[in-house]
Formats: structure tokens, sequence, C-alpha cells
């Protein structure tokens, strides 16, 4: 068995930015001996029901969490000054403290391009996520690194962080672009060595402030990607992303190509032994702490109205009717032919007939 669990992941539903299918991310979890793997995607936690009965299926313990944004005053729009920070459900209730937060965050009075908390928002939480929620400190764009890169005052930061998670704060360190490691343009340039300098130096002050407080270390990957092969498609999605030429030396990219799910053993090439030892046991504290069981994940059944046919009848003849009533001509009728064949072989009938009715529950105002 590897030891190593990947607790810091990215699936498609972080739009443009992550493209594992989360089934693919828990098969590949299972096929490298790993006990369990977490979902963080920013922003939102769409990926985990799906995760989750994938991850059960595979004997896989699902780790359920988002990587949230954070920002000093959350109703404050005048800036997009947000941090990142990784929170993970250690139980049931750890879970439905994310979703709600998770919907606090994307309520339009804190929404700002990105839906965000604040420090006001978890202090208020603060004794609801202890024991239950476990806190990553963040990659080098969290709001610790972010202090620490700026040499601003950075373990009131910490402590605050701390007294909230207490046993399950963890110092996250990362490692990206080694020096054997070259850029996606093959040669190392500027921005790289930037990036090097300073995530060598904020690692420095992390594992020296990990050790002064006795806090656990938990090594991240950031996964955005399956397999080191992916890793030019990713950065084509990147330039997407951006409306930037895939030439263009000044868009934004990733800082290396090792964003992917590797095996224990290639993680612990990137560290000292004495820091490896660290970062894993760290990892398997936290992933010892998980006990997750959601009731409505355990399988897929929705309450379909008994029309006497099956969902995807249902769909098929309502389209038929509006096709009938419009007079559409012949070419409207092959293409709705071809399109519900699609959604016959993707089994997605039951899902459009749950969104069919919140929709007209909410164009009738039932939802209010």
């Amino acid at each position: 068995m590897d030891r190593f669990v990947h607790l810091h992941n990215h699936t498609m539903y972080s739009p443009l930015d992550g493209m594992i299918r989360p089934a693919e991310l828990v098969q590949r979890a299972a096929k490298l001996g790993q006990r369990a793997v977490a979902v963080t995607d920013h922003g939102l936690m769409g990926a985990l029901p799906q995760f989750y009965m994938e991850a059960k299926k595979h004997d896989v313990i699902p780790i359920l969490g988002q990587e949230f944004y954070i920002t000093p005053d959350a109703q404050d729009k005048s800036h997009r000054n947000n941090f990142h920070i990784v929170l993970l459900a250690l139980d049931e209730t750890g879970y439905r403290l994310l979703a709600e937060l998770s919907s606090i965050a994307n309520q339009p009075e804190n929404f700002y391009y990105d839906a965000r908390i604040d420090h006001t928002i978890l202090k208020h939480y603060r004794r609801k996520l202890r024991n239950h929620v476990a806190c990553l400190s963040g990659c080098l764009s969290s709001e610790l690194q972010r202090a620490i890169a700026a040499g601003d005052e950075y373990r009131d930061l910490m402590e605050f962080y701390q007294q909230i998670f207490q046993d399950y704060y963890y110092i996250e360190i990362q490692q990206h672009l080694l020096r054997e490691q070259k850029s996606l343009s093959g040669i190392e340039d500027e921005e790289d060595k930037k990036f090097a300098k300073l995530q060598k130096r904020n690692n420095r002050v992390l594992w020296d402030l990990a050790a002064e407080y006795k806090l656990p270390v938990a090594i991240t990957n950031d996964c955005h990607y399956l397999l080191k092969s992916d890793h030019m498609a990713h950065d084509l999605m990147l330039a997407m992303q951006t409306g930037a030429k895939l030439e263009d030396p000044k868009r934004f990219r990733f800082n290396g190509d090792d964003y992917w799910l590797m095996p224990g053993d290639h993680m612990a090439r990137k560290f000292t032994t004495e820091h490896w030892k660290r970062g894993l046991a760290g990892v398997n504290h936290l992933v010892d702490a998980v006990n997750i069981d959601i009731p409505e994940f355990n399988s897929k059944v929705f309450h379909i109205p008994a029309y006497g046919v099956n969902s995807i009848e249902v769909i098929a003849e309502t389209c038929r009717s509006v096709l009938r009533k419009r007079k559409y001509p012949q070419v409207y009728w092959d293409r709705f032919e071809k399109e519900i064949d699609i959604i016959r072989k993707a089994n997605f009938a039951d899902e459009i007939l749950v969104v069919k009715d919140y929709v007209e529950a909410a164009r009738t105002g039932a939802l209010n």
C-alpha cells in the first residue's frame, strides 16, 4: 500500500482550472494503492456526490472538501484581494458545515468574481467547526504564505486559524519546479526562477513554524490533472481561461509540469527524508480522523412522478409534444432524436427531470 494520500486536488468542477474527472481521480488513487483521496475544488462542491459514490465502489476513503476564497471582508467589493484556504470534512457534520459555508460564500453579498468568506464568518462558526473540519494552511496564494512572502506578521495569522481548527490545523507544504524540471516552454524563464526562490524561502519558514508550534504538516501536490502526460492539455486550457494565445510568454501558466496525481515514491523525491517523514505523518493523521458517511450520496435515488413510463420517455414525450404543437420542420425532429439518444446513453434522464422540477418551481414562485 502507498501510505501517501493526495489531500489537495482539483477536478473539472474547478472550471478551466482543473481537468480531472471525479471518477478517474478515485480510480487512479485505487490503482496507486492509496487508501484515500480528496476533492478540493475552487469555490464549490459540485463534484462531491459523484466522487463519493465512486470512492465507495473502490473502497477508497472519500475526503470531501473545498478550496475556499477568503478575504478580509467578503462584502467589500472594492478589490479582488482573495486568498486560498483548504477545508476538509472529517465527518458528516463537517460536510454539512462546509456546504453551509460554501452557500454563504456564494451569496450575492459575498460573491465578487469569486465565492468568498472572511474571518468574521469563520469566527462565527468556530465552535461548530472544531473537530469536524480540518484546515490546510494553503498554497502560495494562501493568506499565510502571502504574509510570509510580504514580510508581514504571520504568526498572529497562523494562531488565528490554529485557535479555530485546533488539532486539525495543518501547515500545508508543496514543492514544485524542482531544479531538474524545466518550464513547459523547455527553458527556465525569469518567472520560474522567482517562483522557485519564493517557494524555497516560504517553505523554510513553514517547516520552522510547524516545528516551533508543534503543528502537523500536510504535504500536498495541488493536483490539477491526472497524469504527467496531461500537462500540455492543461496548459492549453489555462490559455483558454485567460483568453490568451498559447505562445504568449506573458500569459498565466503554472510553474512546472508536476501538478499531477503522483505515486507516493515520486512525491518523496521532492523532499528530504526528515521532511517527508514529518509530512507523511501529518497526512495520515488527518486521514485517520476521517469517518464520513453521507446518506443521500449512498445511492442515486430521485422521486420521479409515476407517469407509467421511464424517465427518458417522460422527457422524450414532453419534447415531442412541443415539436408537434409548434409545427417544427423535420430538421428539428432529427436533432431531437440525436440528442435524446445521447441523454439515454449517458443515463442522465433522472437528473434532467429534477432540474425541470426546480426550474418550474422557480418560475412559479414556489421556492419563495
